[in-house]
């Protein structure tokens, strides 16, 4: 995995930012060119926007990561705009995901769950 701190970024890239006041939880976005991002968020769910507002609420540096096919990935990409947003089953992380390899998974929902679940066991031992 090659990922790489932003100056020219090429189209078919994931890219990734931290949130500002959630510097464990990640925001991806697949870049598409002519500074387009296809992005998948809570309130609108799939939707294109500038790499500009992509950008707004980044704490720490924006990093990506070239795909070996390109052109699939900002397809595929296309594909789902206006898909609507799941925390669960369908995030940013998800999406990105599915579009590198064909899976939706997320490993912040998966680490979420084991610690809630993790918290959960530990009260029932009391």
């Amino acid at each position: 995995m090659n990922k790489q701190f932003v100056h020219n970024i090429p189209p078919g890239s994931i890219l990734t930012r931290a949130k500002i006041g959630f510097p464990l939880i990640a925001h991806y976005g697949v870049y598409i060119g002519n500074n387009t991002v296809i992005e998948n968020n809570s309130e609108h769910g799939v939707r294109k926007i500038s790499l500009q507002n992509f950008k707004q609420g980044m704490s720490g540096q924006l990093i990506y990561e070239p795909l070996a096919n390109p052109s699939k990935a900002i397809n595929l990409a296309n594909n789902y705009l206006n898909r609507p947003y799941s925390l669960l089953s369908f995030n940013c992380e998800h999406f990105v995901n599915l579009i590198k390899s064909g899976k939706p998974s997320s490993s912040q929902v998966n680490f979420a769950a084991f610690a809630i679940a993790a918290v959960v066991f530990s009260k029932s031992l009391k």
